[in-house]
């Protein structure tokens, strides 16, 4: 499934049920509660759940004022002890994760609330390259290989020139429509 909230393998100490969202089955991420009932769930899946019904889907009491922020859960989610997600590798050709060795995998460990920071610079998460038209993905700390290597290079400089190729068989094409329209204009005149 997708991860709505933190995933539940990255906490030091298993957290207790009470952090855990009962839509995703993942860590509470911004806790958000209804006002009706007071259930607790993380923001994004209160959002859908309240999309696809007007109910809680805990106690199934009509839920019409919306929700309110959890700053309590909240405080206390983000003080907990976590690892860098990307100390698991999804890329062992199986589909089943296997732990990194200490050598490649991200030894990064810290509070939840320090965890978007990290994930922002850490040389062990998967990135695209950014390049126009470039589906390359890798390692942060890989990328910049990507980028100076010669068929990285190679592969940049032919998706430049096809943007430029495409753009000018396209200004090409609205001229001939052009002369097409005043031909047709010319020839209806007589």
């Amino acid at each position: 499934h997708i991860n709505m909230g933190h995933p539940t393998d990255i906490f030091l100490i298993p957290p207790a049920s009470t952090f855990v969202c009962s839509i995703c089955y993942d860590v509470l991420k911004d806790a958000s509660s209804f006002k009706e009932c007071g259930h607790t769930f993380c923001d994004l899946c209160l959002d859908g759940c309240v999309a696809a019904a007007a109910s809680c889907p805990t106690c199934r009491t009509l839920v019409q004022t919306g929700s309110i922020p959890n700053y309590l859960l909240r405080d206390v989610i983000d003080s907990l002890e976590v690892r860098c997600p990307e100390w698991e590798s999804n890329d062992s050709g199986d589909g089943k994760k296997r732990k990194r060795d200490a050598a490649s995998g991200c030894g990064w460990k810290g509070t939840v609330s320090d965890l978007h920071q990290h994930r922002d610079a850490c040389g062990f998460k998967i990135i695209e390259c950014g390049e126009q038209g470039c589906k390359h993905t890798c390692q942060r700390k890989d990328m910049e290989y990507h980028r100076s290597s010669r068929n990285g290079k190679l592969e940049h400089m032919e998706l430049k020139y096809k943007r430029k190729l495409k753009a000018m068989e396209q200004r090409t094409e609205q001229r001939m429509e052009k002369l097409e329209r005043r031909l047709d204009h010319r020839y209806e005149e007589n």
